[in-house]
């Protein structure tokens, strides 16, 4: 008895170490693991001689699980009537784990090193040679079956992202021979000619070769006011057409295009999958030596029976199984609130998140704008009258400016007066007729245009509503300007209560914005931020993260724009609120599809979840195998009961990282 307590004290504190180490390797920061053999593929479903699609992977899995269920069969009856039986499954045992087999000779005798597969052969070999057949047949049977799962819960977190794209795939019209035809936006090719109408969203980066546009890019500039664009000028994917109608040739397409980016997305979330089945299969190798000095220990004291059990003790490789089973129904639950992970390491990385940086402009902000001030510049007009023919003009028109003229004049209870005529200045502005009156409506440019001239003082007004951030409709009479509309920006409504919940909850809360100082440091005033920084180009915006990184702050950067592509690398999370267009060049880690910041909530709660749940799977692997490891020094466990074991806690880490999935379902039945 005495060796015996010695062993296990030596063994407690040997695993104590080893549990540690393990554990902060599976849990730890993922950006500093040294995964090795990242292309190896599962030892027990496939050969690393060949690449298999995921029908024939099926296809393998079922004909294994087939074979192993008439071991088990074969076993059963031997143990129950005819022993003979029992000798005919080792044959169907030996050839379902001949892929096994090869990975641990090619890891001894290749690459000199041992791996989780040489205590697999062990295992299995050592217990058909003492005559445990049903223990070794059920325990190939019961692992085939999670395979099997690990499939069928991949293909259904799979088809469950894909489903989030079933509105992405939009089409286009295209001007082909003189006629506009509409197609899938993934069939645009290089040199067709797109053509975008106001409150489109441009599909395609090109060149406008017709007609000329009022157009929304602060999702590539980060400012909040429109852009004028016409013949010759460059225009880009993910853009907005506010007003005017435009025809574009098209010089990008391909990799740029909404499928294609939607295969790219789901090979990111397969890749994570897979390194997360080899950060578990790495733990699994580091933990074979220990186990087999166990074993070897035991040979000596008791028999090759207690050393094939302490064999069957490491249940470590389960967590190659279990832990890909759990990330991929949190992948499931994200996406069925909206919620888009590009990149499953920003689950993990969340928990250390302790600073929120947001863009403002289209992610503390709308993208729709309303109407602000309303001036009159002369006397004989007042502010509603300037209101109502501006929503005269506007009264067709579906761009966002145009609507949030018309609700503030609906608001106002405007009385619209008929229109005699209308003429629409594409890009620019509208002249309509009202009783043989001319009214326009329109920028600067258009007004320069009419030969309308603005004043050194009307000047001057613009340019102090355009330094806190607002944009003006300008309103004539007659060729003469009569007053002015201000076209503002409109805080998200959820804004305010997302930044409470999270200064509440003990994070930090900064404001970096491309926009001028007044309307960035009114903002963070009204949203009570912690910090803020104005007129930020986007290459200023990663060194200012960069900053806060070397003060020891872990940095989740949630942004609107495709402009902030070197922020959202240096960030540890990035978020994004995106569209279809913009997801092809979207580098965030994590998109909001529903565009609405209170899917941050959502996912800080999914991200504590799996952080919770991965701890229990690590826990549920290691603590039983030192419990059967003592089990046979003090009670002599035989190989059948530490396989009982083995399989309980195959079942335990199973059904923990299924228990995300049946919550679900229990809460929103189908």
């Amino acid at each position: 008895m005495l060796p015996g307590i010695l062993i296990i004290g030596g063994a407690v504190v040997l695993g104590k170490k080893l549990y540690g180490n393990l554990k902060r390797e599976m849990l730890g920061d993922v950006h500093s693991l040294e995964v090795k053999n990242q292309k190896e593929q599962n030892f027990k479903l496939t050969s690393t001689e060949n690449k298999q699609s995921k029908e024939d992977q099926q296809e393998e899995v079922k004909h294994q699980i087939n074979l192993s269920l008439v071991a088990v069969g074969l076993t059963t009856a031997g143990s129950l009537f005819f022993p003979f039986l029992s000798v005919l499954s080792v044959p169907l045992i030996l050839y379902v784990n001949v892929p096994m087999f090869k990975q641990a000779y090619n890891a001894l005798v290749k690459e000199r090193r041992l791996r989780a597969t040489a205590l697999d052969s062990i295992a299995i070999i050592g217990s058909l040679a003492t005559g445990y057949y049903f223990a070794s047949a059920f325990a190939t049977w019961l692992y085939f079956m999670g395979q099997n799962l690990l499939i069928k819960t991949a293909d259904h977190s799979m088809k469950s992202l894909s489903n989030m794209f079933d509105d992405l795939l939009d089409s286009a019209w295209v001007l082909s021979d003189g006629v506009e035809i509409e197609i899938p936006v993934d069939q645009l090719k290089k040199g067709d000619i797109v053509v975008v109408n106001a409150g489109e969203i441009v599909p395609v980066d090109g060149v406008i070769i017709h007609g000329a546009v009022s157009v929304d890019q602060h999702m590539l500039t980060g400012e909040a006011q429109p852009v004028e664009k016409e013949v010759g000028d460059q225009i880009l994917a993910g853009t907005m057409a506010l007003s005017g109608r435009i025809n574009i040739d098209v010089s990008q397409s391909g990799s740029a295009t909404v499928a294609a980016q939607i295969g790219t997305v789901l090979n990111q979330t397969a890749m994570y999958q897979h390194d997360i089945q080899t950060r578990g299969e790495a733990i699994a190798d580091k933990s074979v030596l220990p186990t087999l000095g166990f074993s070897a220990v035991a040979l000596g004291l008791l028999g090759p029976t207690a050393s094939i059990a302490i064999v069957f003790s490491n249940y470590s490789e389960v967590l190659r199984i279990a832990a890909p089973i759990g990330m991929l129904n949190f992948l499931e639950i994200a996406s069925n609130k909206g919620i888009l992970i590009k990149d499953g390491r920003s689950l993990e990385l969340l928990k250390n998140v302790d600073t929120f940086v947001f863009d403002k402009t289209g992610t503390l902000t709308l993208e729709r704008p309303s109407v602000g001030q309303v001036r009159s510049l002369i006397k004989q007009m007042s502010r509603a009258d300037v209101l109502t023919y501006a929503a005269a003009a506007e009264y067709k028109q579906t761009h966002p400016i145009a609507k949030a003229i018309l609700k503030a004049a609906k608001d106002q209870h405007c009385d619209l007066p008929d229109i005699d005529d209308a003429t629409y200045e594409v890009g620019y502005g509208v002249k309509i007729k009202i009783e043989k009156e001319t009214i326009q409506v329109g920028s600067a440019k258009y007004m320069e245009k009419e030969g309308i001239q603005l004043s050194l003082t009307v000047r001057e007004i613009q340019d102090k509503y355009n330094d806190r951030g607002s944009s003006l409709v300008f309103v004539a009479k007659n060729k003469k300007m009569i007053g002015f509309i201000e076209i503002q920006s409109t805080t998200r409504p959820e804004a305010k209560s997302v930044i409470n919940e999270l200064k509440k909850r003990g994070y930090a809360t900064v404001i970096i914005s491309g926009d001028h100082e007044k309307p960035t440091s009114q903002l963070t005033e009204q949203l009570e931020v912690d910090e803020y920084y104005s007129g930020t180009l986007p290459e200023a915006k990663a060194a200012i993260i960069s900053n806060y990184q070397d003060k020891g702050r872990s940095i989740c950067f949630i942004v609107d724009g495709l402009n902030d592509s070197i922020a959202l690398k240096q960030a540890n999370v990035s978020i994004s609120m995106s569209n279809a267009p913009s997801l092809a060049k979207d580098y965030a880690q994590i998109i909001f599809m529903d565009q609405n910041l209170k899917q941050i909530e959502q996912l800080m709660e999914l991200a504590k979840g799996y952080d919770e749940n991965i701890k229990r799977t690590f826990d549920t692997t290691f603590i039983p195998g030192l419990f059967c490891i003592a089990g046979v020094f003090l009670f002599r466990f035989s190989i059948f009961t530490s396989f009982i074991l083995y399989n309980t806690s195959l079942l335990m880490e199973v059904g923990n990282a299924m228990a995300p999935r049946f919550k679900r379902l229990n809460k929103n039945p189908e």
